[in-house]
């Protein structure tokens, strides 16, 4: 469930209860409470994000060990090998790419997600917000010792 989701149903809730009889301070217990419900949504897209990234991780690992079936064996180009990288890793990257301004904590939120964005149109990538496979390859490079900036392409 999103955070605007979320936001409906709690509006229609209180469409049904009657929020024009409620007081000021109700109503500002109310926006709490779905400023807190944001924040959690929030944070589990995030989650749900970083799953989706290691389960990509794991699919692509799958083809390397040879899992991959027989008709795609003569048509799929190899996979190259990557890491997965952590949320402060892909933030850091982000950071040294230009595209994220954001504090490096881990959380892939959604100022994360719209630098994922931003990066991925930069270089060519599907602009979806998915630190995929092929994101985490490109953001691998902005993690180089001897590359801190590399040009985009």
């Amino acid at each position: 469930m999103n955070s605007l989701t979320v936001v409906g149903v709690v509006t229609a809730m209180l469409a049904l209860a009657g929020c024009a009889t409620l007081g000021p301070q109700d109503q500002n217990q109310l926006r709490a409470q779905v400023g807190g419900l944001q924040s959690q949504v929030a944070a589990l897209n995030s989650q749900v994000d970083e799953l989706r990234a290691r389960q990509q991780a794991l699919e692509g690992r799958a083809w390397d060990r040879g899992a991959r079936p027989a008709a795609a064996v003569a048509s799929a180009p190899a996979p190259t090998t990557h890491r997965v990288l952590t949320g402060r890793e892909i933030q850091l990257a982000l950071q040294r790419a230009g595209d994220y301004q954001g504090p490096v904590d881990g959380k892939l939120g959604p100022q994360t997600r719209v630098a994922i964005k931003l990066f991925q149109s930069t270089h060519q990538l599907t602009p979806d917000g998915v630190a995929g496979a092929k994101t985490m390859q490109a953001l691998q490079t902005y993690l180089t010792p001897e590359s801190s900036a590399p040009a985009a392409p």
